[in-house]
């Protein structure tokens, strides 16, 4: 501000001093409104951040939601697989079983013919050394 060189008079002393507080007004007003300005454009940023920080996690659970259905698919085919196995080996057991047991019964059979057939030749023998 520029100094006049005789003092001013009240009146034009009050019209300066108005002139000046609507300058400095204005510079205020534009100050404010530029910090408002910032302020609106970081709350934007900030709530484009907040978005993108909602998808990313948005994503993270969807993959999280998503792996554990597959353990959980992978668990229940594991079982059924094993399940599978077992009746496989039950199967096989059980045929393996029938099979020994069918062979101890056919080996009995042939145990007792040939136990009879050793009988009837001791049998005959007797009947033949009685006879001499």
């Amino acid at each position: 501000m520029v100094e006049p060189e005789k003092p001013l008079k009240k009146k034009d002393q009050f019209v300066l001093d108005e002139e000046v507080a609507r300058m400095l007004e204005a510079e205020m007003k534009a100050k404010i409104d530029e910090e408002e300005r910032i302020a609106r454009e970081n709350s934007k940023e900030n709530g484009e951040i907040i978005e993108d920080w909602d998808d990313v996690q948005a994503t993270i659970d969807a993959d999280r939601q998503l792996a554990e259905h597959i353990q959980a698919q992978e668990r229940e085919q594991l079982s059924i697989k094993e399940r599978s196995k077992l009746l496989a080996e039950l199967i096989e057991y059980r045929r393996n079983s029938k099979r020994a047991g069918q062979e101890l019964k056919q080996e009995s059979a042939k145990k007792q013919k040939l136990d009879e057939q050793e009988q009837a030749e001791v049998a005959d023998d007797d009947i033949t050394k009685l006879k001499r």
